[in-house]
């Protein structure tokens, strides 16, 4: 028995030892990150005036370096491909806790499934995977199911994925993406699907109420760190659904504008400005962004304009996602 115990003993210590080795792995994970906005955001490095949330239309459907030059606000986009309000959630309670909360907020709605499910947005774990070295990212993995708390106490591989072990040194980002998080699409429309006229009803019966608990925090976060919110649809290659955009106004409340496009420009039926059925390519971002700007410095000029109900903002709390 006791020769047992022996043996036991030193491959429990064995197991602490080389586990302990991939805590190397975990940093150099964190390291070759692919998208570094994350990392940014955990370091206090996203310090800006104006940051942009959403999904790839996020990313593609505005300029920002026109909202940059005509707002005069330092901007910089947070949207991620495929990531859907939860995601984006989680995010700006990251950005609340480490940077400088931004003087205004700009949230891009996907139209018609900001509440729903849709396959292609997802909340993005492939953007926390290689970050677990990040406290803040495990706390995450561990209240969505992902990792087990107590077991990643224990031993380090357990917090790893896949994606940490792919340590290849991953592509510069051009001048443009480092400098503003994101840039719009140059290709241009290469279907030869046709515009989709008619305005469908809106089913509330496919909301989530995960998905409607998260843009109400989102919102909250926003008004308790006296961020300015403004929500931002754009156009797609089909008709708005009426419908879609009253519940998005029901659901913003009166204190949280809405701004969309102009419905009854035919630039918004006409493939020239659209890289594929969802996205704006570089013309088309660009005539939106000229669009948008008056009511935008309108909106923002008010603001400032008016007295600021919070004179600490560092003080004001964050709320959680339970």
């Amino acid at each position: 028995m006791k020769h047992f115990l022996l043996k036991l003993g030193l491959l429990a210590l064995i197991v602490f030892v080389v586990d302990k080795g991939f805590l190397l792995l975990r940093a150099e994970a964190a390291r070759h990150a692919s998208d570094p906005r994350l990392s940014q955001i955990l370091e206090g490095e996203i310090n800006k005036d104006l940051l942009i949330f959403g999904s790839s239309r996020g990313q593609r459907d505005v300029s920002l370096p026109m909202l940059e030059d005509s707002l005069g606000l330092d901007a910089f986009n947070l949207s991620y491909g495929g990531a859907e309000v939860e995601f984006q959630t989680f995010l700006l309670q990251e950005v609340v806790r480490h940077c400088e909360p931004p003087q205004v907020i700009i949230r891009l709605l996907d139209d018609d499934f900001e509440l729903g499910f849709n396959e292609p947005n997802q909340f993005r774990y492939d953007a926390l995977y290689p970050l677990v070295e990040y406290e803040e990212v495990r706390e995450e993995l561990y209240r969505r199911g992902k990792k087990n708390r107590w077991l990643s106490k224990v031993l380090v591989v357990h917090q790893l994925s896949k994606a940490a072990f792919d340590l290849r040194t991953p592509p510069r980002p051009n001048a443009m993406v480092a400098e503003y998080g994101s840039e719009t699409a140059v290709a241009p429309w290469n279907s030869t699907w046709e515009y989709v006229y008619g305005r469908p009803p809106y089913d509330r019966q496919v909301e989530l109420a995960e998905k409607k608990e998260a843009f109400a925090t989102f919102q909250e976060i926003c008004s308790d760190n006296n961020i300015q919110l403004i929500y931002v649809v754009p156009p797609s290659y089909k008709e708005m659904s009426n419908g879609f955009l009253a519940r998005m106004r029901e659901m913003a409340g009166p204190d949280v504008p809405i701004l969309t496009y102009d419905l009854d420009d035919p630039a918004w039926s006409d493939s020239a400005n659209f890289r594929d059925r969802y996205h704006l390519n570089t013309p088309g971002a660009e005539k939106f962004t000229r669009e948008l700007l008056p009511e935008l410095r309108t909106l923002i000029n008010r603001k400032a304009s008016s007295p600021d109900p919070i004179t600490d903002r560092a003080s004001a709390e964050v709320p959680d996602m339970e």
